[in-house]
C-alpha cells in the first residue's frame, strides 16, 4: 500500500511540478533518473565520429592513428590513452559551461551517469581498479562550491560499480586557467602541480583519471605522472569533452 501511495504522490508532484530539462529548461515527462530531455540527451551522447586513442581528439575516418594523431603523436603522455563523451561544442559545451556554476553539480552527476551507461562495456574492458577525479585547488573549490570532476567521477563509479577516491590526489598550487594559455605555457604551469596523498593506494592498480575537458593533455599528463610515481600500473584519462 505504501508503494501505491508513493506512486500516486509522485504522479501528483509531476503533474503540478513537471520536470524540466537541466540544459534547455523545457518540461518533459519521462520515467528516468536523468534530468535531461530526450532531445538534449540524444544530442550529447551522439558522438559517432572516430577519435584518437591517445588524446581523444576527432580524427578523419581513414586516418591511421595507432600511435596517435597529428595533435598528439609527438607528445609523451604519462597516461595510456583517453576517452571522451563528445567534442566541445553544441549542447555538451553548453552543459560544461553551466557546470561551472555552483548549481551545476546535478548536471555534472547526470552527464557522468549518462556517459558511464553509454560506454559501460568500454570502461569495463579496461578493467579499471579505481576512478580518481582531477582535483581542483582548495581555493577554487570553495568559490565554486563543489568539484565538477569529482561529481562526474562519483556518478560514473555508481554505474560502473568501481571505487572512486577524490582524496588520493591533490593539487599543490593554484594554476592559471588552462584555456587562456599556450600549449607550452600549460605544460610549464602544471609541472609538479599534483601530488598523491598519504591515503593513496594505487600501487599496481589501473587508474582512470576523470576530468571535464581535455585540450592539450597537460593536466592529465601531470596527474598521471604523480600516480605513476606512486606505483600505478596504468593510468587512463576520461573526459567529458575534447576541446
Amino acid at each position: 500500500m505504501f508503494s501505491s501511495l508513493h506512486e500516486i504522490f509522485r504522479g501528483l508532484d509531476r503533474l503540478v511540478y513537471p520536470p524540466t530539462c537541466l540544459l534547455c529548461s523545457s518540461p518533459f515527462d519521462r520515467q528516468t533518473s536523468h534530468s535531461l530531455c530526450t532531445s538534449c540527451e540524444r544530442s550529447i551522447i551522439n558522438d559517432s565520429v572516430p577519435t584518437c586513442r591517445r588524446c581523444c581528439s576527432t580524427i578523419g575516418p581513414h586516418v591511421a592513428a595507432e600511435d596517435g594523431c597529428d595533435k598528439c603523436r609527438t607528445e609523451r603522455f604519462q597516461f595510456e590513452g583517453a576517452m571522451r563523451l563528445g567534442s566541445y561544442d553544441g549542447p555538451l559545451r553548453e552543459a560544461i559551461i553551466s557546470m561551472k556554476d555552483q548549481s551545476g553539480e546535478i548536471l555534472a552527476e547526470t552527464l557522468g551517469s549518462i556517459w558511464a551507461g553509454r560506454d559501460r562495456e568500454k570502461f569495463l574492458f579496461l578493467a579499471i581498479d579505481v576512478l580518481i577525479p582531477i582535483p581542483l585547488h582548495w581555493s577554487r573549490r570553495i568559490v565554486r562550491g563543489y568539484s565538477q570532476p569529482s561529481a562526474i567521477a562519483h556518478s560514473m563509479a555508481d554505474v560502473l560499480n568501481t571505487p572512486c577516491h577524490d582524496n588520493w590526489l591533490k593539487r599543490t598550487r593554484r594554476t592559471p586557467k588552462q584555456f587562456t594559455q599556450s600549449p607550452a605555457m600549460r605544460r610549464e604551469n602544471l609541472k609538479n602541480a599534483f601530488q598523491v596523498t598519504r591515503r593513496c593506494q594505487v600501487k599496481d592498480r589501473r587508474v582512470m583519471l576523470v576530468d571535464d575537458v581535455l585540450t592539450t593533455g597537460a593536466t592529465c599528463h601531470e596527474a598521471a605522472r604523480a600516480l605513476k610515481a606512486a606505483g600505478a600500473a596504468q593510468v587512463w584519462a576520461a573526459v567529458l569533452a575534447h576541446r
